[in-house]
């Protein structure tokens, strides 16, 4: 819970919900964080705000599909977009790629613990 306590403040508090109809479909109970409550939406964005709030860069490696909304949100937020192909492996290759120029340090959108609440 480290990353909870250094980012309360910066952050809301996103409901869990459920649906009654998708629960009967599915005959579990399924939960739905809902992460569109949150003040920049998605882990590229939230990077490049976090970056601009300490006043260091952010470069975002996204794949040239990305919606478009999301790729200006990040721009929007002072981050650098680097488009990678719509693949793990270009995306992989295009972080580390960036890191050895920048000295960067990756922050991966999951299984991470320093991203994991």
């Amino acid at each position: 819970m480290k990353a909870q306590a250094v980012i309360k403040d910066h952050v809301n508090l996103t409901p869990m919900m459920h649906s009654s109809a998708l629960n009967s479909i599915a005959g579990k109970t399924l939960f739905f964080k809902c992460e569109c409550f949150q003040k920049s939406g998605n882990h590229a964005a939230t990077l490049a705000l976090a970056a601009k709030n300490r006043g260091i860069p952010a470069y975002v490696v996204v794949p040239n599909n990305a919606p478009k909304c999301k790729v200006e949100n990040v721009k929007r937020y002072g981050g650098h977009v680097i488009f990678s192909e719509a693949t793990m492996k270009s995306r992989q290759e295009m972080a580390n790629k960036v890191l050895s120029e920048t000295g960067a340090v990756l922050v991966p959108s999951s299984n991470d613990a320093r991203i994991i609440m």
